[in-house]
């Protein structure tokens, strides 16, 4: 695997917060505004998470809720919040 360095990885939290605070899909601007493949993006997420440059608390997209939210006209945060609210083992959802 690349190796990564701790510049990257702040580059990789910013990207990432910049697009969940703009309603778009993180994983993706990161993958499309460093131009890597789309699982080395969401790696490159993981290790930003863990090594402390993107906080527990910033939310990940999940890209089945945020087609639905589209698709119901509803924005993603109040159908993730509803989902939550109505389920006891927090959220999953599968394909």
């Amino acid at each position: 695997m690349k190796r990564v360095t701790d510049d990257m990885l702040r580059i990789v939290a910013n990207i990432y917060r910049t697009a969940a605070e703009n309603g778009q899909a993180p994983t993706v601007s990161v993958q499309e505004e460093l131009d890597i493949p789309r699982g080395t993006a969401a790696s490159w997420i993981g290790r930003a998470r863990s090594a402390g440059y993107l906080a527990q608390d910033v939310p990940i997209r999940n890209m089945k809720v945020a087609a639905v939210a589209d698709e119901i006209g509803v924005s993603y945060d109040v159908l993730y919040a509803a989902i939550r609210k109505h389920t006891t083992n927090g959220l999953r959802v599968t394909s």
